[in-house]
């Protein structure tokens, strides 16, 4: 994550990118929906949004994919992964 300074017409001035976060602050529960937000890094996506979902990514290519970390699938683990 990095700050941004704006210019007075609006503008995003340039900025150097940097590790940002390395950590996260919590661990994510896959049993709870958990938000498109939380993408740790994904390519290959578009973000939408409509009334009966509320926002969404969908794929714009073949081999598109978004990524989390730091899930917690406890000490079973999962026996099975569904996406919607």
């Amino acid at each position: 994550m990095e700050e941004l300074k704006f210019n007075k017409d609006g503008t995003i001035s340039p900025f150097k990118m940097t590790e940002g976060i390395t950590k996260g602050i919590a661990t994510l529960n896959p049993y709870q929906m958990v938000q498109a937000e939380t993408i740790s890094w994904s390519e290959g996506v578009k973000a939408s949004q409509n009334q009966k979902v509320g926002v969404f990514i969908t794929a714009t290519k073949d081999g598109a994919y978004s990524s989390v970390k730091n899930v917690d699938f406890g000490s079973n683990g999962a026996s099975s992964f569904a996406a919607g």
